[in-house]
């Protein structure tokens, strides 16, 4: 079977699309060739596939989603272009055939974000944090930061542009709804997090992908813009172990997910001080100490993506670091 017809028969897998579909005549009369697809969600709600512009020949990505499933088809159209955040690809076009809504985004030739030294992740770090400063500061996060929402487009192995993509799980976080610190936080005892009977949700109320969420989102279900920061320091830690996997197990229990959330910072801190397994390009004092201000349980003493990005602008300048090129 060739990529189109396996393309083809994954959007078929989403509730009420087919070959004669409205929704498929509709990409077809806007002059898209269905190619490969990208990725295609457990939850049968949406598609990402590959395609190619008839009328200029250029390749696109084409995000199908179910609207009756997902429901960020509006605030990923939206909410990069509204808020001119840096860093990130918008759609070129878009249009909706209910039940299913269809963004069209350029292609970009990259890779999930996976870099092999530290200095270049000071480099992505620098542009991701640019990004969500510009995202935070309107009051959204993103809430579903990992490495295949952070696209790298290298030439000749080196990477040359950063891209941050992905917002259909954004929220607005009003100021207002912050988790009060006194109550909640501070006099949270690390003992107190491991009981069961501190979770107030069931697992089915919060966004995001394991083992990236936030334990303060997970316990409350109320996300953060703090969250954004938590899952970069779980991202780039987990990437400085020769085995990434070291760090958690596959669960389908929501209390063990947790559990494995909650005990991560102390269990990289006692890894780091072994320093066994560790990658030798990336064992650099920059990167841990950065690692070690985001990954704090309580948001409240969490490095802002503002505070990061002034650190990371420091270091660049102080090691001779040059920046990524900015695409907005």
């Amino acid at each position: 079977m060739d990529s189109q017809h396996f393309c083809i028969r994954s959007l078929t897998q989403l509730p009420h699309f087919s070959e004669g579909s409205v929704i498929n005549r509709e990409i077809k009369s806007r002059h898209y060739q269905i190619g490969e697809t990208i990725r295609f969600s457990s939850s049968s709600s949406r598609v990402v596939c590959l395609a190619t512009s008839k009328l200029t020949g250029e390749k696109v990505v084409l995000k199908v989603v179910n609207l009756n499933e997902d429901h960020g088809y509006l605030i990923e159209l939206r909410l990069p272009t509204r808020l001119d955040i840096p860093y990130t690809i918008r759609p070129i076009d878009h249009f909706i055939s209910s039940p299913f809504g269809c963004l069209v985004f350029p292609h970009v030739k990259s890779r999930p974000c996976r870099p092999q030294s530290w200095q270049t992740w000071l480099r992505v770090l620098h542009s991701l944090f640019e990004s969500l400063t510009s995202l935070h500061s309107n009051h959204y996060a993103h809430l579903d930061i990992k490495p295949s929402n952070i696209l790298l487009h290298r030439v000749k192995s080196r990477v040359k542009e950063v891209y941050l993509i992905d917002f259909g799980l954004s929220e607005f976080i009003s100021p207002e709804s912050s988790i009060d610190s006194d109550s909640e936080n501070k006099s949270l005892s690390i003992d107190g997090y491991f009981e069961d009977s501190a979770l107030s949700i069931d697992g089915s109320c919060f966004s995001g992908t394991f083992p990236f969420i936030d334990p303060m989102y997970m316990r409350t279900g109320v996300p953060s813009v703090q969250s954004d920061m938590w899952s970069i320091g779980v991202m780039v830690a987990q990437s400085m172990a020769t085995k990434p996997t070291m760090f958690f197990k596959y669960s389908s229990s929501f209390s063990d997910q947790y559990k494995q959330a909650v005990t991560f910072p102390s269990r990289f801190q006692s890894w780091v001080e072994k320093e066994k397994g560790m990658k030798e390009r990336l064992r650099n004092s920059v990167l841990l100490h950065l690692v070690r201000n985001v990954l704090k349980l309580n948001p409240d003493e969490r490095w802002t993506s503002s505070c990061a990005l002034t650190y990371a602008d420091q270091e660049m300048q102080k090691y001779n670091i040059r920046p990524l090129v900015k695409k907005i």
